[in-house]
């Protein structure tokens, strides 16, 4: 989860286990209740976040808690109060955002720039596979395609992203090569 998190352009920051939330159940009684994360968004919203199989959901009384502590607490500690299941956090996005994360640390201007240079002389899409071949950048290839699609330039096919998936010039065409 955390990784997927990270991989996101439109998160500002990532606490993992934050101070507990005081709320009171349906009986009166105080309770204390501590999310898995809060994320704070580059817009400012803050979402509390529970991870938690789907099958334990109902059994928790999870979305009853959170009830309670959005009607008690309001946005005093997060704007949004979410449940994330294996649903949402797919091995697919979990492989992707690794894989991102991996590549961010291998940036290169240079070759992010040659890779999408070299992407402008191709139309539709591509395969990952052969545009690593044909690019000349040998092994630094599919970083330069990771990062290019990390920023917006390249839109790639759904699936766990590698040699086979295909890519193609996005329509809003980010200029991070530039």
């Amino acid at each position: 989860m955390l990784q997927i998190l990270h991989a996101d352009h439109g998160v500002k920051e990532v606490c993992e286990q934050p101070p507990p939330v005081h709320y009171r159940d349906s009986k009166g009684k105080l309770r204390a209740h501590t999310c898995d994360v809060l994320v704070t968004m580059v817009s400012g919203e803050r979402i509390s976040v529970d991870v938690k199989p789907e099958s334990r959901v109902i059994p928790s009384g999870l979305r009853k808690t959170l009830q309670a502590i959005k009607a008690q607490v309001g946005d005093a500690f997060a704007d949004t109060y979410c449940i994330c299941t294996e649903a949402e956090i797919t091995r697919e996005l979990a492989e992707n955002s690794r894989l991102i994360l991996r590549c961010r640390n291998m940036w290169s201007r240079e070759n992010v720039a040659k890779m999408a240079r070299f992407a402008e002389t191709i139309n539709g899409a591509v395969q990952i596979g052969p545009l690593m071949y044909h690019s000349g950048l040998e092994r630094k290839a599919m970083p330069a395609i990771i990062n290019l699609i990390d920023g917006g330039y390249f839109e790639v096919s759904q699936g766990i992203i590698d040699h086979s998936s295909y890519v193609r010039l996005s329509a809003r065409n980010a200029n991070i090569a530039a």
